[in-house]
């Protein structure tokens, strides 16, 4: 063997132990597991049946139909909303916005889970979500009003 490739091959096989391996994706960001519990907020609680609750909730309020492009001009309301869930699925509860004054919000919770709430003139429909309830003015995707509201831990 010539007298260089000795030092040759010792300089790969440094290589190829300490180099490569750095250089391969780590396993363990494939095998990672889920975020601690600590963060990530748990679920919103759904009303219980045959039961009087109330919950509060952050709001978001703004058009179905997004053009992100023109951001300055979309304009949202942000506010609060209690809502008290009675035992027979009916909603009666407060409605805050933060730039306009509180209206009174009544509704009910159809047997399917529906959420339907009447605010002022606008009548929403919708579901609940894990952070709270996802409501609309309209069926059609990306016409009239939605309003998004995410349940605040007391």
């Amino acid at each position: 063997m010539h007298p260089l490739c000795r030092p040759a091959m010792l300089a790969f096989a440094v290589f190829a132990v300490f180099v490569v391996p750095l250089a391969a994706p780590p396993v363990v960001a494939a095998t990672s597991p889920s975020p601690p519990a600590g963060d990530v907020s748990p679920p919103a609680p759904t009303p219980p049946p045959n039961q009087r609750v109330t919950y509060a909730y952050k709001t978001f309020l703004g058009p179905a139909a997004v053009d992100y492009f023109g951001i300055d001009n979309f304009n949202v309301v942000f506010g609060t909303m209690t809502l008290t869930f009675n035992p027979e699925g009916t909603i009666e509860g407060r409605y805050e916005p933060d730039n306009d004054t509180a209206q009174s919000v009544t509704g009910n919770i159809a047997r399917d889970g529906t959420l339907t709430l009447q605010i002022g003139n606008q009548r929403y429909t919708g579901h609940f979500t894990r952070r709270g309830f996802a409501v609309s003015t309209s069926t059609v995707p990306g016409m009239g009003f939605r309003l998004w509201g995410q349940f605040v831990h007391a």
